[in-house]
């Protein structure tokens, strides 16, 4: 199915990827996709522990907000930033919010492979 937002732009679900090289990437054309992440390895296999055991000790940036200083920066590792995120997720106030970890380069960071020398995320 194919539904048009108001820039005229694609939205196709489930779009394979010979479809999306031939009729979008080798036309310089954009497209929404949507119903893709569910086929997607990483959907069912990521979560917080997943990463936390994966590379605990790997050093990350992110972002915390505060109401005086407003936007820092923050050094921690991926082990110490799952557990805030446990934390707050087993709090009652949800007033202390974790760090923010938006632009994180997951896919470079990460350097652990299988037996075929496969990235494993």
């Amino acid at each position: 199915m194919i539904i048009l937002n108001k820039n005229n732009i694609e939205r196709r679900y489930k779009l394979t990827s010979q479809e999306f090289k031939s009729n979008y990437v080798n036309c310089g054309k954009p497209v929404v996709i949507s119903g893709a992440i569910k086929n997607w390895e990483s959907f069912d296999k990521w979560s917080l522990e997943y990463l936390q055991n994966l590379s605990p000790n790997l050093k990350i940036y992110a972002k915390k907000f505060s109401n005086k200083k407003g936007i820092e920066l923050c050094s921690l590792t991926m082990g110490k930033y799952v557990e805030l995120i446990k934390e707050y997720e087993k709090s009652n106030q949800k007033t202390n919010l974790p760090p923010y970890c938006h632009d994180l380069p997951l896919y470079g960071s990460y350097q652990k492979r299988d037996a075929s020398s496969k990235l494993i995320l």
